[in-house]
């Protein structure tokens, strides 16, 4: 019942910054030809987490709370991984937007533990682990965007130093992403060796349509099957 509890209590979060996540996807970041300040969806996504944490931790001990965050944690890094590689392009200026909005998103993250403590209490420590599990997701975040902004004459050799584990498929996912044209793509995979003189247009498509799909399946389904009925049980 408090596992229960408690993916209900993620699953309201989630449905919290929904709002935030759709107002990113609806920007066209091909277009983007200036950086500003951070973008208005990473506000409202802090907007509704400085709102919903501390009723959270009034209704939670300590060790609960904690798992709370983890398994917030857990859905919200790989669900804006999924969403930031569902873009069509991603503009130069596009990318150093993302990255100070990405930062924004991590300082938030990181700080989630200690929201809606008592300022006049001990201080509350973040946990190691979830520093640890925070950073080494939002890292994979920035990696992406850093080489989308990465020159293509200069891209494999990034790609190989910065994404050791990565294949072709990463590879024509950062080239997309980056608006390469079907040739240059080609000729960039036969430079990476291991990559076909073709491009399978289904192939990849269905190939990153599944890599989406396992990535908000991970950070998501579990918790949209919890009913609406806890958490208005909750919030009332």
């Amino acid at each position: 019942m408090i596992a229960a509890a408690i993916r209900a209590l993620v699953a309201g979060l989630e449905r919290e910054v929904e709002p935030g996540y759709r107002a990113m996807a609806a920007i066209n970041w091909g277009n983007v030809d200036a950086v500003g300040e951070e973008s208005p969806f990473v506000r409202t996504i802090n907007a509704a987490v400085l709102q919903y944490i501390p009723s959270c931790r009034e209704v939670l001990s300590s060790l609960y709370f904690r798992n709370f965050c983890d398994k917030f944690a857990a859905a919200f890094c790989p669900a804006f991984l999924a969403l930031l590689q569902k873009q069509r392009r991603i503009s130069e200026e596009g990318t150093q937007q993302l990255l100070l909005d990405v930062y924004n998103l991590k300082k938030m993250m990181l700080e989630l533990p200690r929201i809606g403590r008592d300022p006049d209490g001990p201080d509350v420590a973040v946990p190691i682990s979830y520093r640890k599990y925070v950073e080494k997701h939002m890292i994979k975040i920035e990696r992406l965007l850093k080489l989308v902004a990465t020159p293509p004459g200069m891209l494999i050799e990034h790609f190989r130093m910065m994404w050791p584990e990565g294949g072709t498929k990463e590879l024509q996912i950062v080239m997309a992403l980056k608006g390469m044209k079907r040739q240059d793509q080609i000729n960039l995979l036969e430079m990476f060796g291991g990559g076909s003189s073709t491009l399978d247009d289904a192939e990849a498509s269905e190939d990153l349509k599944a890599r989406l799909n396992k990535g908000m399946k991970d950070g998501l389904d579990n918790f949209q099957k919890m009913g609406m009925g806890s958490i208005k049980a909750f919030r009332s």
